[in-house]
Formats: structure tokens, C-alpha cells, sequence
């Protein structure tokens, strides 16, 4: 069992990158995974420029958790489409290649990543979240 919740405070955001060894990003949001051993992963991302961006979605060194780490990217690609933002780039290290895209990023030829999330969050009828 895991949860992704976000996290409010830039202190504790710092601490998370520490443990999972990525640059803390002052300007990004976050969210953090928590298994039952207690923190086991960060995703660090912005909204930006007309688009989302994905720095980091990393587990804890020693963490192998292909779930919970596309379930913290589809949150994060969730929470940007639902500001009406609906492409999402990735940076080249922003995570294992195998689950950027599993979480639906193409991988581009400059070595980044991009997902058009238009109609990914819909549902069964696939249009789109309801406003």
C-alpha cells in the first residue's frame, strides 16, 4: 500500500530531493510517495510556459516500485491538465526511461520526453475532465 500526497512545505521538498538524490528545485511543485516503510519517492514538476514539466520522478535509492511511481507521474500529469494545460514535456533524467513512457510521454529526438495529455484523464468517454 502507498500514498501520493503533495507536498505543502519547501523545506520538507528540499529533504525529500536530498534522500532520493535530485537537485531541489525551489520554483517546482511536488509530490511525495509514502509506502509502508514511510517516504519512498518525489516528483518535482512546474507549470510553465503553456505547458507542464517533469523534472524529477524518482523513487528512494533502493526502492523498486514500478506502481507507485506511474501513479505519482499520473498524478502530477493529472493535476497539470486539470489547469488546463494539456502537453507535458520531461527532462532526459527525469526518470526511468520505462516508466516516462508507460505514464505516456514519446520520447523525442533531443532525448526529452513530451505527452499531449488532451482527453487523457476523461474517463470511459474519453473527452476530457468535466468543468
Amino acid at each position: 500500500m502507498f500514498v501520493i500526497k503533495p507536498i505543502a512545505d519547501k523545506q520538507e521538498q528540499q529533504t525529500c530531493c536530498a534522500l532520493c538524490k535530485v537537485p531541489y528545485i525551489e520554483g517546482a511543485l511536488a509530490y511525495r510517495a509514502d509506502a509502508e516503510g514511510g517516504f519512498a519517492g518525489i516528483c518535482q514538476f512546474s507549470l510553465e510556459n503553456g505547458h507542464g514539466m517533469i523534472y524529477h520522478l524518482r523513487p528512494l535509492p533502493g526502492v523498486d516500485d514500478y506502481e507507485m511511481m506511474f501513479i505519482m507521474g499520473r498524478t502530477a500529469m493529472n493535476f497539470i491538465d486539470l489547469c488546463e494545460l494539456h502537453i507535458c514535456h520531461a527532462a532526459k533524467d527525469a526518470g526511468e526511461e520505462r516508466l516516462l513512457l508507460g505514464i505516456g510521454f514519446k520520447k523525442q529526438a533531443d532525448g526529452t520526453y513530451e505527452a499531449d495529455m488532451q482527453g487523457m484523464f476523461g474517463g470511459c468517454g474519453g473527452s476530457g475532465h468535466s468543468h
